[in-house]
C-alpha cells in the first residue's frame, strides 16, 4: 500500500551522525518468542510464507490474532473467535480457516500456546531485547534506534548489531 511505501522511503533518508540507516528487523519476533519459550528454534525462514505468497499478508495478521486472543480459547472456538476478529478489523477473505490449519500444522510446535492473551508477555519480552540491543550498541558506541521488533542503525553497524540479535537468540533480516 501506498502508506507503507511512503513510510518505508522516508526511512531509507534517515541519518545517524550523517549516515544512512539500514533497518534490521526481528522476523515474526512474537513467532520466534513462543518458540524460544519451548527451548525451540523456529523453523527456517519467513514463518508467514510457507503457503501462497499472495497470502502472506492475511497468514501474518491471523497469526498475530491467533497468538493474541483476549481470552483462553480451545482450537475450535479459538478459531473462529479470530475469523469474527479478523472480518471486524480487515476485508473479509475467503479460506480463513483453510489459511489458519496450514499456520497451526506448519507450527505445530507451537500450537498449545495459540489462541491465549500471550500480547502483554510477549511485548515485555521484546521490549527487553531491544533494550539490551540498544545497551549493547551503546556500550559499543552504535547508534541503535529501536522500532518496534527492529530499529535502525548507521549501515556501516549492521554486521554487528545483527550479532546484537543473534546473541538474544532472534533471527533478524536488515
Amino acid at each position: 500500500n501506498v502508506w507503507n511505501w511512503l513510510i518505508l522511503s522516508l526511512a531509507r533518508l534517515i541519518t545517524i551522525e550523517g549516515d544512512l540507516t539500514a533497518d534490521i528487523d526481528g522476523k515474526g519476533m512474537h513467532v520466534q518468542l513462543l518458540y524460544r519459550n519451548k527451548g525451540l528454534t523456529m523453523p527456517d525462514g519467513d514463518p508467514y510464507l510457507f503457503a501462497d505468497p499472495e497470502k502472506r499478508k492475511v497468514a501474518k495478521q491471523l497469526m498475530v490474532l491467533m497468538i493474541n486472543t483476549q481470552r483462553e480459547f480451545g482450537l475450535e472456538e479459538g478459531r473462529k473467535a479470530v475469523q469474527r476478529t479478523y472480518r471486524k478489523h480487515y476485508d473479509e477473505q475467503d479460506g480463513l480457516e483453510d489459511l489458519m490449519l496450514r499456520l497451526e500444522g506448519h507450527h505445530h510446535a507451537i500450537t498449545e500456546d495459540f489462541y491465549k492473551p500471550n500480547w502483554g508477555h510477549l511485548q515485555g519480552t521484546e521490549a527487553a531485547i531491544m533494550l539490551s540491543i540498544m545497551e549493547r550498541g551503546m556500550e559499543d558506541g552504535v547508534v541503535v534506534l529501536p522500532v518496534h521488533d527492529g530499529c535502525l542503525c548507521p549501515r556501516k553497524h549492521v554486521e554487528k548489531v545483527k550479532r546484537y540479535f543473534d546473541q538474544e537468540g532472534i533471527e533478524a533480516a536488515v
